[in-house]
């Protein structure tokens, strides 16, 4: 899977988290960067994007919108009722029996893992 991962994403200059979810189509892959142990942005990559051009653009803008979406809801204190749980659920065509059921159920999911590992309740400053 290590190699796998290393021909589907450009990995961030700085360190960051990897979350891999399986979908039906493949791997979705959060890289989640920090700053002093709080979320600070959310990159998305994916194989369902090496068979689609509209999907590399796909992942990319759904990281954009998370990271805004996602650092405004930990400011505000209302991440756990917030935008994942608006994802968590969402079928592509193509689910799978034990994993996600679509790209952006995995997205979620994989996030929920991070925030209940790593930043719980962290505030932005």
């Amino acid at each position: 899977m290590i190699q796998q991962l290393e021909e589907v994403i450009d990995v961030p200059s700085q360190p960051c988290i990897t979350i891999s979810e399986k979908v039906g189509c493949g791997y979705v892959y959060l890289l989640i960067e920090t700053k002093n142990g709080i979320f600070d942005k959310l990159t998305i990559k994916g194989t369902m994007a090496k068979s689609c051009d509209c999907g590399e653009s796909f992942l990319q803008a759904i990281g954009k919108i998370l990271t805004f979406s996602i650092r405004r809801a930990i400011k505000e204190g209302t991440l756990e009722e917030g935008i994942l749980n608006h994802l968590k659920g969402h079928r592509c065509n193509i689910p799978i029996y034990k994993g996600s059921l679509s790209c952006v159920d995995g997205i979620a999911k994989g996030m929920k893992k991070f925030f209940e590992n790593e930043v719980k309740n962290a505030v932005l400053e």
